[in-house]
C-alpha cells in the first residue's frame, strides 16, 4: 500500500496519505480540507535490513548467523 506526499496549495501544509488498494478516493488536506492540492516526488529509500545490505551484527538476507562478507552472500 503506497504512502503518498501531498502538499496544499492553500495552506502549503505538506502530509502523507495512504492509498488503500481498490479504492479511488478524494484526498483532503488535513489542516484546511481543501482538495487544492499537489503529489509531491517522493525519494525512494531502501529498508536498512533490505536484502543488499549487512546489518551491523554481520547477518544479511535473511540468514541468522553471521557470514565473513555481507555483499557476497547477498547477492547469490
Amino acid at each position: 500500500m503506497p504512502i503518498y506526499e501531498y502538499k496544499c496549495k492553500g495552506c502549503k501544509n505538506k502530509f502523507e496519505y495512504l492509498i488503500l488498494p481498490g479504492k479511488d478516493e478524494q484526498v483532503e488536506c488535513p489542516s484546511c480540507g481543501s482538495r487544492d492540492i499537489e503529489k509531491q516526488v517522493t525519494v525512494f529509500s531502501r529498508p536498512k535490513n533490505s536484502r543488499y545490505s549487512g546489518n551491523s551484527d554481520g547477518t544479511c538476507c535473511g540468514m541468522t548467523s553471521p557470514c565473513d562478507n555481507p555483499k557476497r552472500c547477498c547477492e547469490s
